[in-house]
């Protein structure tokens, strides 16, 4: 799955740059919000976003699986079950 591999090769990136770069993003100020808001020490390095991108990885694989069980979209109401985390 593109997915999968997309969060296999930015662990890659992780691993490369671990102990190469002190900081990783040339933006730290609360108004940045790609990929994720700034703030100063916060999400400095590709290593503080790679459990983001895991946990987002876990909540669409975990929302995959449910759509292709039989019945499991008319367990809850509406949609809202799509976004439980």
């Amino acid at each position: 799955m593109p997915l999968q591999e997309s969060v296999g090769d930015y662990r890659r990136l992780v691993a490369l740059t671990d102990k190469r770069y002190r900081e990783a993003c040339s933006v730290h100020s609360v108004s940045r919000r790609i990929p994720f808001r700034g703030a100063p020490g916060k999400y400095t390095h590709w290593r503080d976003c790679l459990p983001e991108y895991e946990r987002e990885l876990a909540i669409f694989e975990r929302n995959l699986k449910a759509l292709e069980t039989p019945g499991a979209a008319t367990q809850k109401a509406g949609l809202d079950w799509l976004f439980e985390e």
